[in-house]
């Protein structure tokens, strides 16, 4: 088995590059974005950007947008 095949991806994005962000929950979505509690904050994030797996809440995302951000404390990036 596969790592992917332990996740739902919910999305488009499946294969996209960069850190996990462990997600708290996801509080709603629009077509193009998600809203997603992360930490004590409530952060809208592209769905065109990222790949969410909605059973872990597990949120890969590029280096660049969690700097926009300001996620770098919810990253691991050893």
């Amino acid at each position: 088995m596969s790592y992917e095949d332990d996740f739902i991806w919910e999305d488009d994005n499946v294969g996209i590059e960069g850190y996990i962000v462990q997600c708290d929950n996801l509080e709603g979505e629009t077509e193009k974005a998600y809203l997603l509690t992360i930490g004590p904050d409530e952060y809208w994030i592209p769905k065109s950007q990222c790949q969410l797996d909605k059973k872990s809440l597990e949120l890969i995302l590029p280096l660049w947008l969690i700097e926009e951000k300001g996620l770098e404390d919810f990253v691991d990036f050893d």
